[in-house]
This record gives structure tokens, C-alpha cells and sequence, in this order.
């Protein structure tokens, strides 16, 4: 962990660059110096359907979900949450002009007992010590 879920209304996808979000809250997470790279995940899950608030036609969200590992401090996390979604701001200056934008970040911390993971995921291939590689 972390995994970052971007929910967000489906016009947001033909209006701002998604993957270019996805690349700059990923650096913003490993950045943090709080986060290990290889269990970083950012993605994006545009609405099939939805209603906002009261009903305009211009109006559009993007809500994200931060679920990260038991261990770390409040203040630490509150810090790191506030540099995330400073990134997100900034992609986002265009639709935050209007008054017809709503975006928001909630960290959610994983209970250990009730988290399974099976990841292969690494940095770079592993190498024992004084081996080298081919």
C-alpha cells in the first residue's frame, strides 16, 4: 500500500488528462517519503451514471480514497494527504474555477488482520548479495 481509487464523474475523462493524474499523485505518494514505491497503486474509476448535488448539468466531481497501512502517525498521514491533494488541486485549477467542481481525498488505514496481499511487484529484479547480474 498505498492505493489511491480516483472515483469522478464521467466527463472529467473527455476534460482533463486522467493517466497524467495518475503519474503526478504517484510521484506525490512516493515524494512523501511515507509510502514504498512498490506497493504504490493510483487508478481511476470514471461513473457509468450519477447525480450530483442539485442536479446542474456543468456539475462534476472527483472524490478519492486513499487506503494505506496500519503504522503511521495522524500527523503524518495529515501531512502527507495534504501534499497529495495539493497535486490534485493543481490538475484540477481548470474545472476548480467553476462553481460546479467538487474535490476531495479521504485516507482510510487498513486493519492488518483484515487486509491479505500477494504482490510480486518490486523495484528491480532482486539480487542476493555479491551476485551479479548477467
Amino acid at each position: 500500500m498505498p492505493h489511491l481509487s480516483i472515483d469522478h464523474s464521467p466527463e472529467l475523462s473527455d476534460e482533463s488528462d486522467m493517466q497524467a493524474l495518475c503519474q503526478k499523485l504517484r510521484d506525490a505518494l512516493v515524494q512523501t517519503g511515507v509510502f514504498p514505491l512498490s506497493g504504490t497503486r493510483v487508478r481511476t474509476h470514471p461513473a457509468e451514471a450519477c447525480a450530483i448535488a442539485d442536479g446542474h448539468r456543468n456539475n462534476r466531481y472527483c472524490a478519492m480514497t486513499l487506503s494505506v497501512g496500519a503504522g503511521r502517525s495522524r500527523e503524518t498521514l495529515q501531512t502527507a494527504g495534504a501534499d497529495i491533494f495539493s497535486v490534485a488541486q493543481a490538475h484540477f485549477e481548470q474545472q476548480r474555477s467553476t462553481p460546479h467542481f467538487a474535490l476531495s481525498l479521504e485516507i482510510r488505514v487498513a486493519d492488518e488482520d483484515l487486509s491479505w496481499k500477494d504482490n510480486s511487484l518490486h523495484l528491480g529484479p532482486v539480487i542476493p548479495d555479491g551476485l551479479e547480474t548477467a
